[in-house]
């Protein structure tokens, strides 16, 4: 007998004005690659404080599966640091998406369902991962990618897993002095911190009836603990929510299920390209890496997603003009 495929999972963004202008490419992507999720999965959008442009459009698709929720930012004190930056807040707010979900369910806010893919909206749709998406659950909180990259010379190809015990992970350019401290709160030694691999947060998927959430926010509680006993603003709220995860993952608090690099692909450095069976590419940090041959991609579908009227010109991230080189 075969294994039995579960129903249709929602897709779910949480964004703000921020994040707001690589969505339209992110669903135009899905229509393109994957036809069935984008007529009948529910669509989810989280407004954290979308504007009123992008909210136009959205219902101007007069789309009877797309829904728009409004949520309230946590409170700085229980943002990391008590950043009181709104996108902190955000990525703060996404450890309760799964709760915020099940709870707009029961005020039916929105179609119910048992499973969501959480997408960050610079994300792209090259291929139909329903079936991926559709298999059946076994126990695990969360489905998720680790992060990788090239160790020096990308033409060298040599990959490793991203790591915690990063500059990125901290507000200040001495937390290696730190880390001895880290280390011991988290009950590990110095060596083996230096060794837990890091899972992108961009791109997951998780039950709306699960445990994820308890976990996940108890490690980022204790981190959050952490940085004000090593002087508050030591660790970046940035990367706070991602790397909480991360590290209940690694202490088991959180019980993942990994999925395949193409699940979550990270642009590639040159000279390598996107590999041929990517399905979702995730164009992280797009603007400082916008001049990289591989964010082309990103170009292609803006691209068509304008030409076709699918949206304006204006709602896709206009600040980032393409190379000269490229054309117009």
């Amino acid at each position: 007998m075969g294994l039995t495929r579960q129903p249709l999972p929602a897709i779910a963004w949480i964004f703000d004005f921020g994040a707001e202008k690589a969505f339209p490419v992110c669903l135009f992507s899905i229509q393109q690659a994957s036809p069935g999720l984008f007529e009948h999965a529910p669509l989810i959008v989280v407004d954290c404080g979308i504007s009123d442009s992008m909210r136009t459009w959205m219902l101007s698709l007069r789309r009877s599966n797309l829904h728009i929720i409004s949520a309230k930012l946590p409170e700085s004190t229980s943002v990391m640091g008590g950043d009181s930056s709104r996108a902190a807040s955000v990525m703060r707010l996404r450890i309760e998406l799964p709760q915020l979900l099940t709870a707009s369910i029961a005020d039916a806010l929105i179609p119910e369902f048992e499973t969501f893919l959480q997408l960050d909206t610079d994300t792209v749709f090259l291929s139909d991962p329903t079936s991926r998406l559709t298999e059946p659950w076994a126990g695990e909180d969360i489905r998720c990618c680790y992060e990788w990259d090239w160790v020096g010379e990308p033409r060298d190809d040599q990959q490793t897993f991203m790591k915690f015990v990063r500059p990125s992970s901290f507000a200040v350019a001495d937390y290696v002095e730190k880390l001895p401290q880290v280390a011991d709160a988290l009950g590990l030694s110095l060596g083996e911190l230096r060794t837990v691999p890091t899972v992108n947060s961009g791109v997951w998927m998780a039950r709306t009836q699960g445990r994820l959430s308890e976990g996940w926010r108890d490690q980022y509680d204790g981190l959050r603990k952490l940085d004000a006993t090593l002087g508050m603003g030591f660790l970046n709220p940035f990367s706070s929510e991602q790397n909480a995860l991360s590290l209940a993952i690694y202490l088991g608090a959180v019980t993942p299920r990994f999925m395949p690099r193409r699940m979550n692909n990270l642009p590639p450095k040159a000279p390598h390209h996107w590999p041929a069976d990517v399905c979702i590419a995730h164009f992280i940090s797009m603007g400082k890496n916008w001049h990289r041959g591989a964010y082309r991609l990103w170009s292609d579908f803006r691209k068509r997603a304008i030409s076709c009227g699918f949206a304006p010109a204006s709602l896709l991230m206009p600040h980032l003009p393409d190379p000269l080189q490229y054309g117009s």
